[in-house]
C-alpha cells in the first residue's frame, strides 16, 4: 500500500478496524484497554498506521500483517520500559522484558498486594516511601538480604505483622532511626522473601 495514501482514507480504515486494534492490544498486554487513556493503544494505533504504509498485497491479509506489527511494537515498547515488578523508591524496579513471563508477574503482583495488605501495607503507602539516595537504598537492600534468613525476625514479623525495629537494630548494628525511617520498604521486601515472590527474589538476587 502506498505511503502517500490519503489521510482521510487512513482514518477511515483505523475507524473501521478500531475494535480489531483494541482486541490485539488487550491480547498482548493481557489487560483492559481504555480507549480514552491507554498508552499501549496509542502505540497500537501508530503501529496500525505503519502497517497500512508498509503493507503489500504479497504479504497476505492486511489484518494479519497489522497484528504482527502491533504485537512487535508493543513488545518493543515494554522492552524499553522494561518489566514492571517491584516498587522501589516508590517507582518500579525493572528488569529485562519477557512478555510471557510478564503475564505471570502480573498475577504474582496481585498475590503480593493481597499478602502485603494482611501486613498492613498498601501499594499507595509504598508510593510515599521513597529512598532517594543510592547508597542508602543499597544499604537497606543489603540489610534485607541479611535479615531474610533470620528465623527469629521472621517469626516476629509473621506473628505480630510488625517489623521488630529494636531487635533488628541490635542484631545488625544499624541505627533504630534508619530502620524506622524505611520500615515499610524493609517489611515489604521481607514479606516478598517469606512468601517467595519470585520477581522480588530475582531483583534481590536471593
Amino acid at each position: 500500500m502506498r505511503k502517500d495514501i490519503a489521510i482521510e482514507d487512513k482514518n477511515e480504515l483505523i475507524k473501521k478496524y478500531m475494535p480489531f486494534i483494541i482486541s490485539v492490544t488487550a491480547e498482548v498486554t493481557n489487560k483492559y484497554v481504555s480507549v480514552e487513556n491507554s498508552e499501549e493503544l496509542s502505540i497500537s494505533l501508530e503501529a496500525f498506521n505503519e502497517a497500512i504504509d508498509r503493507y503489500e498485497s504479497g504479504k497476505g491479509n492486511l489484518l494479519t500483517y497489522a497484528k504482527t506489527v502491533i504485537k512487535s511494537r508493543l513488545i518493543d515498547y515494554h522492552r524499553k520500559r522494561r518489566k514492571v515488578i517491584l516498587l522501589d523508591d516508590c517507582n518500579v524496579i525493572e528488569e529485562g522484558y519477557n512478555m510471557e513471563h510478564d503475564i505471570h508477574n502480573k498475577e504474582e503482583l496481585q498475590k503480593y498486594e493481597v499478602i502485603l495488605q494482611s501486613y498492613g501495607i498498601g501499594f499507595e503507602q509504598l508510593a510515599n516511601c521513597s529512598i532517594k539516595h543510592t547508597k542508602t537504598r543499597e544499604r537497606i537492600t543489603n540489610l534485607v538480604k541479611s535479615i531474610s534468613t533470620d528465623q527469629e525476625i521472621e517469626k516476629a514479623i509473621k506473628s505480630t505483622k510488625r517489623l521488630p525495629i529494636t531487635l533488628i537494630s541490635k542484631k545488625y548494628f544499624i541505627s533504630k532511626s534508619v530502620v524506622k525511617a524505611h520500615k515499610l520498604f524493609i517489611k515489604a521486601l521481607l514479606v516478598a522473601v517469606y512468601y517467595q515472590i519470585s520477581s522480588v527474589l530475582d531483583w534481590l538476587e536471593i
